[in-house]
């Protein structure tokens, strides 16, 4: 159980840390005004309980996986396998589901925001998962 909640604490500043930065200070919002039919204020208890779903997820795959052989490589292997699935949604789906303009630059911010995040998440698992158990 402490195992998950320093995955989940771990997880969680990093997110919230790294998506307040990008959204406030690096990107001030530009993807709100590319898109249609967004919210103005998100609705946080859905981030909220995406972040545990995702530190679920993500707690499990290290716990089985996860061996500090190669701690950086076995890390960034890993966490892509979980966050394919949400660099995809967000760089590829919403832009095909939502009227966004200009796509192009839509897509390079997302990419750029879930490379960034999901790389920062590899790095803190492997001081996270250092010592097995």
């Amino acid at each position: 159980m402490k195992q998950f909640f320093k995955t989940f604490v771990a997880y969680f500043i990093i997110t919230f840390v790294w998506a307040t930065f990008y959204n406030e200070v690096l990107f001030d919002n530009a993807l709100n005004s590319m898109a249609v039919g967004w919210r103005d204020t998100p609705l946080f208890q859905f981030g909220f309980l995406t972040m545990i779903i995702q530190s679920i997820a993500i707690y499990i795959l290290y716990s089985k996986f996860y061996e500090g052989k190669n701690p950086f490589k076995e890390s960034f292997t890993l966490i892509f396998l979980v966050g394919v699935f949400d660099i995809c949604y967000a760089s590829f789906i919403e832009p095909a589901t939502f009227e966004v303009n200009p796509v192009w630059k839509f897509v390079l911010i997302k990419l750029f925001y879930s490379i960034v995040h999901f790389s920062l998440v590899g790095l803190a698992m492997v001081y996270v998962f250092k010592t097995k158990k």
